[in-house]
């Protein structure tokens, strides 16, 4: 199966992704149901317990790209942020970072901070508003971040 997302802005692609997301899910569910010899409360429990073990072995595989200080959760929202908007041709204010990030805006900020200094992103002006900067992956972040995901596609 192939999904296709396509985005018109921020909001409704986020929704579109978020839909689509459940319909992978659902679909999933009812594969796995189907297999399943023991029922639902075994599919429930294999299923979360799958999660699991996927996440933690994503987690560890980000220090293969990524050193640990950098790999904080508001720190990695907002590289996540930063590499869909770039794919996608967008530019991203650091207000919608902080937004995005989960976090309280200071605190997003000192994350921004330490991404700064850590050459993982770096600021760009608005060229129709001075007083507003948007935030990018450098190069070599974005192309950490294709490694990263091309690494845990396979595992």
């Amino acid at each position: 199966m192939k999904y296709e997302f396509q985005t018109r802005s921020k909001k409704s692609g986020r929704d579109d992704t978020v839909t689509a997301l459940h319909k992978i899910a659902s679909e999933i569910s009812t594969l796995a149901f189907r297999v399943s010899e023991n029922g639902q409360e075994d599919l429930e429990q294999i299923s979360a317990v799958s999660r699991a073990k996927k996440m933690a072995k994503e987690k560890r595989a980000r220090s293969q790209f990524f050193s640990e200080k950098i790999c904080g959760e508001p720190a990695w929202d907002i590289m996540l942020d930063l590499f869909v908007a770039k794919a996608n041709g967008m530019n991203v204010s650091v207000s919608s970072a902080c937004i995005g990030s989960g976090v309280a805006p200071t605190t997003a900020l000192r994350w921004i901070a330490m991404l700064e200094d850590n050459n993982i992103i770096f600021r760009k002006f608005d060229p129709e508003d001075q007083r507003r900067s948007f935030l990018e992956l450098t190069e070599s972040a974005n192309d950490r971040m294709n490694r990263y995901f091309d690494y845990i596609r396979d595992m």
